[in-house]
C-alpha cells in the first residue's frame, strides 16, 4: 500500500464526512501527519446542482433485529445504535455524492433518518439546512463528493442510488463472506441512562482522482455517541426509541486502491424491508 496510500481530511461540513476536502471551521479529525490533504476548495460541480425534488426516501427501521425483551431498555438502544451506525456507514445516499448534489442540506439528513430521530432533532435538522448543526448532530451522515468531481477523494461510480447500501464484504478462508463493518463490543459506553457510545470500524469504496480515478477503499474509525428518548408513538415504524442528540466523531480516517485489498468485494445490498 505504502506510497499509494492517501490520508481524508476528514472536517465537519453540515454534520458530514468532509471527504471532497471542504473547508470547516473544526480541525481535521484524521491523522494527516506525513501526507498531503486533499484540496481545501470544494469544486463547483458539488455545490451548484439543483437539488433532487423530494429529497431521500427515509431508511426503514427493521425491528426484525430487536431482541425479544424490549423491557431491556440497555440492550434495546444498544441494539438500535448498532443498527444506525451500519447505516450510517453505509447510505448510498451519501457515499455516492447525491447529499452534496442535493446542496448540503441538513433538512434531508432528517428526512434519511426519519425512523430514527426524534422530532425534536429532526426539526432543528430542518431549521439549520445547510447552516452550522456542529451542536446538533455532527457526523450524522457520511457524504463523499459526487464521482465527476474533481476532489482527491470522491464517491465511487459503483455506489449508486439505485442501491439501498454500499459495503464490502470479506471473503474467509472458508469461502464465505462477511461484512466489513462492525462495532467494538469492549468500547460500549452505557454508563449514562438513555445513552449509548462505541467505536465502529467502517470501509466504504471511493474513487481516487490523483489515482486517475481508480476505485479506493475508505477506513476509518467512526466514534459514535447519541442518547434516546422513547418513541411517543410505539408501532408507527419508527424505532422504539429514538436518537435526540449526536455527537459523534470521526478519527484515523485514510483512502487507499481498492487493489491493494483484494480480499474485499463491493457489495450494493437491499436492505431489509
Amino acid at each position: 500500500m505504502g506510497n499509494n496510500k492517501r490520508y481524508a481530511a476528514a472536517m465537519l461540513v453540515a454534520g458530514a464526512i468532509a471527504l471532497s476536502g471542504c473547508s470547516a471551521a473544526t480541525e481535521p479529525a484524521a491523522d494527516t501527519s506525513g501526507a498531503a490533504a486533499p484540496s481545501a476548495s470544494a469544486p463547483a460541480e458539488t455545490t451548484a446542482a439543483a437539488p433532487v425534488a423530494g429529497g431521500p426516501e427515509s431508511v426503514k427501521f427493521d425491528d426484525r433485529h430487536l431482541p425479544a425483551d424490549l423491557s431491556d431498555v440497555y440492550t434495546v438502544q444498544l441494539n438500535i445504535a448498532q443498527q444506525w451506525a451500519d447505516n450510517v456507514t453505509t447510505s448510498p445516499y451519501g457515499l455516492s455524492g447525491q447529499w452534496t448534489l442535493d446542496g448540503n442540506d441538513s433538512a434531508n439528513t432528517a428526512k434519511l433518518w426519519a425512523n430514527y430521530f426524534s422530532d425534536d432533532l429532526k426539526a432543528k435538522l430542518t431549521e439549520a439546512g445547510t447552516g452550522d448543526i456542529s451542536g446538533i448532530a455532527p457526523w450524522a451522515m457520511m457524504a463523499l463528493a459526487p464521482p465527476e468531481s474533481s476532489d482527491a477523494i470522491k464517491a465511487s461510480p459503483s455506489c449508486t442510488m439505485d442501491f439501498d447500501s454500499c459495503s464490502f464484504f470479506m471473503i474467509q478462508a472458508d469461502g464465505t463472506g462477511q461484512q466489513t463493518g462492525s462495532y467494538n463490543r469492549d468500547t460500549v459506553d452505557q454508563s449514562v441512562p438513555n445513552r449509548v457510545a462505541f467505536d465502529y470500524d467502517f470501509t466504504a469504496p471511493v474513487s481516487l482522482t490523483e489515482q486517475g480515478n481508480a476505485e479506493g477503499v475508505l477506513k476509518g474509525l467512526l466514534k459514535l455517541d447519541v442518547t434516546f428518548v422513547p418513541n411517543p408513538t410505539p408501532g408507527d415504524g419508527r424505532a422504539p426509541y429514538l436518537i435526540d442528540s449526536v455527537n459523534n466523531n470521526v478519527v484515523d480516517a485514510n483512502a487507499d486502491l481498492a487493489s491493494n485489498f483484494p480480499e474485499l468485494h463491493f457489495s450494493g445490498g437491499m436492505n431489509a424491508s
